[in-house]
């Protein structure tokens, strides 16, 4: 092959690179990182409503986490009638082994019924593994609290595992309807630079293994 052919040969493996690793790097990119955080949930279009909670009585939804860094837990509620001043309702993180890793108390007065509530639980947690967080309703037994859930499959957040209420599965495929915030990491520039100068790197080294393979000298 003379000088001018391989020269030829060689500018077209460039191009069928480029396109290759340009196609992979698109395909690969950890999109989320354009943001600061992004949020998987539950649509809540079809739903229905778990028995009323009290202290004694709790709801509990198993998930799996799909980045570590936990940034909120949303939960929707109904509740009605009348609840004594200061009630509050608790709301606890576990890992699957029952180690608790966040608790709060949630005022009554500062939530809206038929709403989605926040709880900012800010934890780093591990993806791939098993965690869950539990719901009991306030003392007074005028309040009816109750969570929301729905048994459409294709309408709950990806990671929803297992709802329990009261210790018992109120359906096969039953899942609370909620909405889990993750932040994305904080040095995303150094995550995104590292991730093209890969890149860079991986397409310099098959362009020399090109030149070399077909015998090229110079450009």
């Amino acid at each position: 092959m003379n000088e001018k052919r391989k020269k030829q040969t060689l500018w077209a493996v460039r191009c069928l690179l480029t396109v290759l690793l340009c196609g992979f790097v698109f395909w690969a990119w950890p999109g989320y990182l354009a943001h600061d955080f992004y949020t998987s949930e539950t649509y809540s279009g079809h739903y229905e409503l778990t028995d009323i909670l009290t202290k004694d009585a709790a709801a509990a939804q198993y998930f799996i986490p799909q980045n570590t860094r936990l940034g909120e837990i949303m939960f929707a509620a109904v509740f009605n009638g009348e609840y004594p001043e200061g009630a509050e309702i608790g709301f606890v993180l576990c890992e699957e082994s029952g180690k608790e890793i966040f608790s709060q108390k949630i005022p009554l007065d500062q939530m809206e019924s038929s709403r989605y509530y926040s709880v900012a639980v800010n934890q780093k947690v591990k993806t791939g593994q098993k965690y869950y967080w539990v719901l009991t309703g306030p003392a007074g037994a005028d309040t009816d609290f109750q969570i929301m859930y729905t048994n459409h499959e294709e309408d709950q957040a990806p990671e929803n595992e297992l709802f329990l209420v009261q210790e018992e599965q109120i359906g096969e495929s039953a899942q609370s309807v909620s909405q889990y915030t993750y932040m994305v990491h904080p040095d995303k520039i150094i995550v995104i630079g590292g991730y093209w100068l890969g890149a860079l790197l991986v397409y310099l080294f098959c362009m020399d293994v090109a030149n070399r393979l077909l015998g090229v000298k110079g450009k």
